[in-house]
């Protein structure tokens, strides 16, 4: 935590310092010509990244549970109709006004974050294929994402990672 400034209406606002995971993938995409043109645009990229942020501590839980059983029971709730994978899931898909994209027609480096996210999401032991079949908007930009050929160069030669 870097500030924390109050106002007179005990309003408090705290500022993280947060460069973690996207923070590499924002410079390059940046200098890449990836980013909004506005600072609303930056701030929705921005939003919807924090979204997914936000998704992944949840999900922690899942990741970080020991006992194999109990494991698979988290899995099977979070992923369940009433749980909080679907309702995360839900607000990306409604931050998604005109599509393909956040921003519209132009992929952003937020669109290559969740992309990615998403991929990982769908890989068979680790999340669901079907994890996106109630979520066009968001089927949609990660096919978008996908489909774009500089990123579908690299999904074809990039290094295997894992197994």
């Amino acid at each position: 935590m870097t500030k924390t400034m109050s106002d007179s209406n005990n309003f408090e606002l705290i500022y993280f310092n947060s460069r973690g995971f996207a923070e590499p993938i924002r410079i390059l995409l940046h200098f890449a010509g990836h980013i909004g043109r506005t600072l609303e645009e930056n701030l929705k990229v921005d939003m919807f990244v924090d979204e997914m942020y936000d998704l992944i501590i949840a999900y922690d839980e899942v990741v970080h549970e020991q006992d194999p059983k109990v494991k698979e029971e988290k899995k099977i709730k979070a992923y369940s109709k009433d749980g909080y994978f679907r309702k995360f899931l839900s607000r990306l898909e409604n931050m998604i006004e005109t599509g393909p994209f956040i921003l519209g027609d132009r992929m952003t480096w937020g669109d290559v974050v969740i992309m990615s996210f998403l991929e990982l999401k769908q890989t068979p032991g680790y999340g669901r294929k079907d994890l996106l079949d109630d979520f066009p908007k968001l089927l949609t930009q990660y096919e978008s994402v996908r489909g774009d050929a500089r990123v579908k160069t690299w999904l074809e030669t990039r290094p295997q990672t894992a197994k």
